[in-house]
């Protein structure tokens, strides 16, 4: 379980205080524990953005607790954090990589390759992945109501962290509502000014039919992790190149609102993204 979920677990009481603002000495009031604690409890919750401070000192629920009820956009303070470590990647790469939710009820996690040559299809990218750590499993948890969350995480506790995979939850979630997850990369040739070609990467959850953009970052250039041909060894480099992508948003997974301002329509008609 990650550290951030424990966290949260023991912060609760703190939390299911803050339906508006209040100081530590209020917070403590009203929880009975003692300002130590609270001041303890607040600072590691608002570490992991489950609690942010207003300008008066006073503090509120922060936007991981917003994104968990899946009825609140994200705070600005997410929005400039998430928009932040995209530009520095894009800086580092000179190469734009873009994540959006897509419409559908697989029950697959691929990576897709496509360019001028055959595609391939690696199925079950999840499998091998422990759930509450990956960054798919995470934006899972966070369109997930409190209660089913906590028990998700419990039962993959007791299995283990690799006894419960990314499927396995998902048959799980299935159950009451639909869920699906896929991440394709698609190669894009170089442009007449000379530019070599590109990837584009898009992680699809799909939630009850409904599509949840997530945001976008910059990916290194297709020549500089995938041979020409797909040989093991470059399928084996943009695999990892995606996991180490996806970790980006380990901390941050949430789901939006669609169509919030800034988005763009995606190349697939049923989904939507934001290219940095």
């Amino acid at each position: 379980m990650s550290d951030d979920i424990a966290v949260l677990g023991k912060g609760l009481v703190v939390l299911e205080r803050l339906g508006e603002p209040m100081r530590i000495s209020e917070i403590a009031a009203a929880t009975k524990l003692p300002k130590s604690t609270v001041h303890r409890l607040v600072t590691a919750l608002r570490h992991d953005g489950w609690v942010a401070q207003n300008p008066d000192a006073t503090y509120r629920r922060g936007w991981r607790w917003k994104s968990l009820t899946g009825h609140i956009a994200p705070a600005d303070e997410l929005s400039e954090a998430l928009f932040a470590r995209l530009a520095a990647f894009r800086r580092g790469t000179d190469c734009t990589m873009g994540f959006s939710f897509f419409r559908g009820a697989s029950m697959r996690c691929d990576l897709r390759i496509q360019g001028d040559h055959e595609h391939t299809v690696l199925p079950e990218l999840g499998d091998d992945v422990p759930f509450a750590g990956s960054a798919t499993g995470r934006v899972i948890l966070g369109a997930l109501p409190d209660s089913q969350m906590f028990r998700l995480i419990e039962a993959e506790r007791a299995a283990g962290p690799m006894e419960m995979d990314l499927v396995t939850v998902m048959a799980h979630i299935k159950r009451t509502r639909t869920v699906g997850v896929s991440t394709i990369m698609k190669e894009r040739p170089g442009t007449h000014q000379g530019r070599p070609p590109r990837v584009t990467c898009w992680a699809a959850v799909i939630l009850d039919e409904q599509r949840y953009p997530i945001g976008a970052v910059s990916a290194a250039r297709v020549g500089d992790f995938l041979p020409r041909q797909h040989n093991e060894s470059g399928i084996t480099a943009l695999v990892s190149l995606s996991h180490d992508i996806t970790a980006m948003f380990g901390s941050s997974a949430l789901v939006t609102p669609p169509m919030r301002a800034g988005w763009r329509a995606a190349s697939d008609p049923g989904s939507y993204g934001f290219a940095n």
